[in-house]
């Protein structure tokens, strides 16, 4: 179900009572689809927005699902996101080529954190952003 006025829900995420705005309950019901599907998504938002709590919420009842974090500093080079996905896969064989496959579940989240502290070049790009 998805709500959509208002009035603040009260809901119950890994044994946490927490309230949400009703509004802000699709980002949750939307986020546990694209987990179960094996959706690839993009979740941003300002620090203390609540997108840890929809992650926790996407995952919970998974339990084929590893969650795994990856830091950015200024220095985050595209090798070193990378470096962590080969640490938690496995390069396998597939019809199309070769994919990485998670190596101790069946699904893997990354989340990746302070993507905005990395270093931009002079002509304000990112390449491990992009």
């Amino acid at each position: 179900p998805v709500c959509r006025e208002d009035s603040l829900v009260h809901h119950n995420i890994k044994g946490k009572s927490i309230s949400l705005a009703s509004s802000a309950i699709d980002a949750l019901y939307y986020a546990r689809e694209w987990v179960a599907r094996g959706d690839p998504f993009l979740l941003v938002g300002p620090q203390g927005c609540g997108k840890e709590t929809v992650i926790d919420y996407a995952c919970s009842g998974d339990r084929g699902l590893e969650l795994s974090t990856f830091h950015c500093d200024k220095f985050t080079q595209p090798s070193d996101l990378l470096k962590h996905i080969k640490r938690k896969c496995v390069l396998d064989s597939a019809f199309g080529g070769q994919v990485y496959r998670p190596r101790a579940s069946s699904k893997l989240i990354i989340v990746v954190k302070d993507v905005d502290l990395i270093k931009t070049d002079e002509y304000d790009t990112c390449s491990t952003v992009s």
